[in-house]
């Protein structure tokens, strides 16, 4: 097999892009409840999952 066959055959089986984000995996930022939750979670001082707490920020 030829280099430039071995590269056709890695791109061939790699998926679209635009299909990575369909269906299942499509996330739903036009959601407004979606949204809003993301918010939440990112302004909240409760943990760092999303957004770092304040104290940590102050300390850097």
């Amino acid at each position: 097999m030829k280099f430039q066959d071995s590269i056709k055959t890695i791109i061939d089986q790699h998926p679209e892009e635009r299909t990575l984000w369909d269906g299942k995996y499509k996330i739903p930022w036009d959601d407004p409840g979606f949204s809003r939750r993301m918010l939440q979670e990112h302004l909240s001082q409760d943990h760092d999952l999303a957004s770092r707490k304040k104290e940590m920020i102050k300390k850097q």
